[in-house]
C-alpha cells in the first residue's frame, strides 16, 4: 500500500476502474460480483465463540440499545458495536453501557 493511503481508498479506486470499464448498456443489463481489493485465506478457521456486529449509525431509530441489551443476556457470544450517533449526548451515554 502506498503511503498516506487507506484500504477504503484502494477498494473505491478498485471499484471505480472496474465499473469505468464497462459499457453503460452492460452496466445496466448484467449485474456481476465486484472485485475486491483484499486477498481472503483459502480455508477460514472458525473462532471459539460466535461475533455479532452492529455497524451502523448509533440513531435512536436504529434501536442500537437493543443490541447492548443482547450484549448483555449473551456474555459468551462477542458482540462489536461500531458508528456514531448524531446526538452526541445519547451516544456518549450508549457508550457507558
Amino acid at each position: 500500500m502506498e503511503p498516506g493511503t487507506t484500504i477504503r481508498n484502494q477498494a473505491v479506486d478498485v471499484v471505480t476502474m472496474w465499473f469505468r470499464g464497462l459499457p453503460f448498456r452492460e452496466r445496466l443489463d448484467d449485474p456481476r460480483f465486484l472485485p475486491t481489493p483484499f486477498e481472503f485465506p483459502e480455508k477460514a478457521q472458525k473462532a471459539s465463540a460466535p461475533t455479532v456486529c452492529y455497524l451502523a449509525r448509533r440513531d435512536r431509530r436504529k434501536r442500537p440499545e437493543l443490541f447492548l441489551d443482547l450484549a448483555r443476556q449473551f456474555p459468551q457470544v462477542h458482540f462489536i458495536a461500531v458508528g456514531v450517533s448524531r446526538d452526541k449526548a445519547w451516544d456518549a451515554a450508549l457508550r457507558k453501557k
